[in-house]
């Protein structure tokens, strides 16, 4: 129950950041909000790294420093924070392509085989072979995600580049599940397989301790 609880409280707050994200990067104009979207992603990872060291309450004094300077002071109008919100997003999507393809290097094993291998423990050969085209799929996707908002920011309207990187991304990562999922059900009928959540969880931990270090 308190799992679900939770998870509920997770979703509602991504999307209202979302929303929100969307309503300031939405119009070509420098607004505070929008440094502060821009700001916040990276300075909560600054601050979820220092929280592990000696200096907690000093770093996070910082952070929120940062954050309350870029919602007082206007950027300049050279300075757009939406471009620095496209590094960062793209950045994280060439990460996760990069965690998907490395693991695919001669003599490594296939991310997506790893975490199959341990929710099953020994899998079938052919499990093993699909789970390394999986890796591959997912490594394409987040490729192609970070191109696709790379060429929306130099070509499209703000806001349709606003709405796929802020309001498309999740959808997007569900429907590659779903779509797995219903792929491997139908191609492995014989096999035991997981839900989709299961899976999920799966991948956040197996990423969780790799961020962490």
């Amino acid at each position: 129950m308190r799992d679900g609880i939770r998870a509920i409280a997770v979703a509602v707050a991504a999307l209202c950041w979302a929303l929100a994200a969307h309503a300031a990067f939405s119009t070509r104009g420098n607004s505070p909000a929008a440094a502060v979207f821009a700001v916040v992603p990276i300075v909560s990872c600054v601050v979820i790294v220092a929280w592990r060291s000696r200096w907690r309450a000093l770093s996070i004094g910082v952070g929120i420093g940062i954050v309350a300077t870029a919602m007082l002071m206007p950027p300049p109008d050279a300075l757009d924070p939406a471009a620095f919100y496209l590094v960062e997003y793209g950045g994280v999507q060439i990460a996760l392509a990069a965690l998907f393809g490395l693991s695919l290097r001669d003599g490594g094993e296939a991310l997506v085989t790893q975490l199959a291998r341990r929710v099953h423990g020994p899998l079938p050969a052919a499990i093993e072979r699909y789970t390394r085209q999986v890796t591959v799929a997912w490594t394409v996707f987040f490729v192609a995600m970070a191109g696709t908002a790379m060429l929306l920011f130099g070509l499209a309207p703000r806001a349709i580049w606003s709405a796929f990187v802020n309001l498309g991304t999740a959808p997007a990562i569900a429907l590659m599940f779903i779509v797995e999922y219903a792929v491997r059900r139908r191609r492995f009928p014989w096999f035991e397989h997981v839900s989709i959540f299961e899976g999920m969880r799966a991948f956040r931990r197996s990423v969780a301790p790799r961020a962490s270090r």
